[in-house]
């Protein structure tokens, strides 16, 4: 059916759209990525839907190991690609790491800061959940919670375009039998 009343009507009604994020706009987003997900080109990432990789999704391997050992390492990682998403070898031993790793085996409450950075993963990529179910997550699961949000802060991360522009690379010819 058309949206309009009669076909004298010009103007069509108006269509509410729900807000964009966190209610800053009220108009139609141009972008959207994998599985529905909002895509914003101009930060270079994918917001809005569900967790892209599950809790128990303990891939790549690399990353397996190495948030069962030494999961600090991991926080770090994460951080530096939220810090730097256009970064191809991210840094694993940065800040965030060390309080991971000084909250860990000081106080043996380094759950606590993954659960902040979980919460803050969430709100910045639009991922519906809670504050209790981020502390629930993070003090039962903590090594997979890490993993998770490593996944995550990956697969939302879109490489950003180059800035110059378009490049033609090698492209097919065709040759004359």
């Amino acid at each position: 059916m058309s949206n309009l009343k009669s076909h004298g009507q010009s103007n069509p009604e108006p269509i509410s759209l729900p807000p964009y994020q966190n209610g800053q706009s009220n108009t139609r987003p141009n972008h959207y990525g994998e599985q529905g997900h909002l895509m914003d080109p101009a930060a270079g990432e994918i917001r809005g839907g569900d967790w892209q990789s599950g809790l128990c999704d303990c891939s790549p391997c690399g990353s397996c190991c190495l948030g069962s050992f030494m999961p600090c390492l991991v926080v770090g990682r994460t951080a530096s690609r939220l810090q730097n998403p256009t970064s191809q070898s991210p840094d694993m031993c940065n800040g965030d790491c060390m309080i991971h790793a000084g909250l860990s085996l000081l106080f043996g409450s380094g759950w606590i800061y993954t659960m902040i950075k979980r919460g803050d993963i969430r709100q910045r990529f639009g991922i519906p959940g809670s504050g209790c179910g981020d502390c629930c997550t993070a003090f039962w699961c903590q090594c997979c919670q890490i993993i998770q949000a490593d996944n995550e802060v990956r697969a939302r991360l879109v490489p950003m375009v180059d800035r110059n522009g378009y490049k033609q690379v090698g492209g097919m010819v065709a040759h004359q039998q």
